[in-house]
């Protein structure tokens, strides 16, 4: 089901439709009801089982070069195409979306960004948390 981010069901009155559609989904599909909007926007649909979390992503990466600030820095594989996977794995609430840089709010109230290019020239996963900052470069 690669290329599946978001459906949405329609909003009028479907009798329990919606209940239906969710339990299919849910047991056929592998799709789960995500945190959309009900009433005039639908109920958005989000693909259950491919979340990962910040500490996953850290298990599988290498240290990178140590910083003198609250910055932590790691290494993974795969260019921005792989930092784009990673970001959309950690199911952010996306507030900024262009075609060199995106912008969440994870469930945890965490800031996450994905650039193509960042300040060291590689591709970039940033979580932020106040002044901490975890970079994974690419």
């Amino acid at each position: 089901m690669e290329g599946i981010e978001n459906v949405k069901v329609p909003p009028e009155n479907t009798n329990g439709l919606e209940n239906k559609v969710r339990a299919y989904l849910s047991e056929k599909t592998g799709l789960n009801l995500g945190e959309g909007k009900a009433g005039n926007d639908g109920v958005e649909l989000s693909i259950k089982g491919t979340g990962k979390t910040v500490d996953d992503l850290i298990k599988v990466a290498k240290p990178g070069r140590a910083t003198k600030g609250r910055t932590i820095q790691y290494e993974l594989s795969g260019g921005f195409s792989e930092a784009m996977n990673d970001f959309h794995s950690l199911g952010p609430k996306i507030t900024k979306d262009t075609p060199d840089l995106k912008v969440g709010i994870l469930k945890d109230g965490r800031t996450v960004i994905v650039r193509k290019r960042s300040s060291d020239g590689r591709p970039t996963l940033e979580i932020q948390d106040g002044k901490k900052r975890i970079k994974f470069r690419y």
